[in-house]
């Protein structure tokens, strides 16, 4: 399926729409990835998360818009993402008139098993590389994960497919002052 929702945002008296195209009869024909699956952050992350007495906890999040139409996907990968209709012959390019011709996905389909393990693989990856290259740089030790025990980090972060969130662990006058800024690890992600 291919189709757009509206998203109750217009140009003009257009409405912009967002493209759905969901590849769940493909899941049939692949196996799934570990990929980064585990990584997810779970509702249970915060259970662990302390705060000593005058400190306060300030959030931040960086939502990306359209991720997963952010990334190509290999051209190896095109044959398999096709669409179950046929393009009108008037529409398909010249070089290739006269041939049966379909649109294919060059991007993280939605309902595709996959998509979710890539996603979240794919956004620890520029992550991980854009706090490296910090000045200084800075480790992963401050990730949140399921998979791996609480971080004791004054200032965490964890990534769940197209959210960013960094938490800090402030004293009360200094969370007064830098509420509504982002923080060092918000700035280093953008």
């Amino acid at each position: 399926g291919l189709f757009g929702v509206g998203k109750n945002e217009f140009v003009g008296a257009v409405e912009t729409q967002r493209l759905i195209m969901n590849f769940i009869p493909l899941n049939d024909n692949c196996r799934p990835l570990d990929s980064d699956i585990s990584t997810l952050p779970g509702v249970s992350g915060l259970s662990p998360f302390v705060l000593g007495e005058g400190e306060v906890a300030l959030i931040s999040s960086e939502d990306i818009k359209c991720f997963f139409y952010l990334f190509a996907l290999p051209p190896n990968w095109f044959p398999f993402l096709g669409f179950n209709k046929l393009i009108p012959a008037e529409l398909v390019p010249e070089e290739w008139r006269g041939k049966p011709c379909v649109l294919h996905a060059r991007v993280l389909p939605m309902g595709f098993r996959n998509s979710v393990g890539i996603a979240q693989h794919v956004h620890r990856q520029v992550i991980r590389h854009s706090l490296l290259e910090a000045q200084p740089p800075v480790a992963g030790e401050g990730e949140m994960r399921k998979d791996r025990p609480a971080t004791c980090s004054r200032e965490s972060y964890r990534i769940y497919l197209d959210n960013f969130d960094v938490i800090r662990k402030l004293d009360t006058a200094t969370a007064e002052q830098v509420e509504g800024q982002p923080g060092l690890l918000s700035l280093i992600a953008r």
